[in-house]
């Protein structure tokens, strides 16, 4: 049922159940009726809710089309904050960068068996790895800037979350400063000794060159 809520509740478009029923319904072998489209609604909508205007779902009008409103998605949600944070200066950006990315709690449709085909089809995944690889690397080199290394490693991994093949973001973490055995990420920590069993590695990333790998 969730995957028809996002699907109809993408930035509130009106979807043809004829499109839900192929592209949401519809998996491997089987063919969803539009019984199995109705049924699925009927219980989409009980689920949402109602509200001052209404069912969140829509009852599907004359033409076959479903609508929603009052709802959203983390996707959504990540997608925004990341198109904010292309607007502004690094410094600022990392801030809302940290936010997106703090809305990642797993890789994501890790725990999903089937149904949502349509969401790497129509591009979603791929626009969600690139902005995920963005904020990423936009807070990690802001982090590194403020000597905050944890947090540096933190954000590429939450950006391996989205996109585990990921060159930039892997070889970025590959070099971030392991400074929790020196004790913490203070200025007084090794981040300029060199490489060995009780050193740390120290590099700078030239965020120059991760403004040209966004724009490929």
């Amino acid at each position: 049922m969730r995957r028809v809520c996002d699907s109809v509740g993408h930035r509130h478009e009106p979807v043809t159940g004829e499109r839900l029923r192929t592209r949401v319904l519809t998996h491997a072998d089987v063919d969803a009726s539009l019984r199995t489209l109705a049924n699925t609604a009927s219980a989409v909508r009980r689920s949402l809710g109602v509200d001052a205007l209404g069912p969140r779902l829509h009852p599907v009008s004359s033409s076959g089309l479903y609508v929603t409103h009052g709802l959203s998605s983390d996707v959504e949600l990540f997608s925004t904050l990341v198109a904010r944070a292309r607007q502004l200066p690094v410094c600022d950006a990392s801030t809302l960068a940290h936010q997106a990315l703090l809305l990642l709690k797993g890789e994501p449709l890790a725990s999903t068996l089937r149904g949502f085909e349509w969401f790497l089809a129509e591009g979603h995944g791929a626009r969600l790895a690139r902005d995920g690889e963005w904020a990423a690397l936009a807070l990690h080199h802001d982090a590194l800037q403020r000597r905050k290394y944890e947090l540096a490693f933190w954000s590429l991994q939450q950006g391996l979350l989205i996109d585990p093949f990921s060159d930039a973001l892997r070889e970025a973490i590959s070099r971030v400063p392991r400074l929790r055995e020196f004790g913490g990420d203070g200025p007084g920590a090794a981040q300029h000794r060199a490489v060995g069993p009780r050193g740390a590695v120290a590099m700078s990333w030239s965020f120059a060159r991760f403004t040209q790998q966004v724009s490929q």
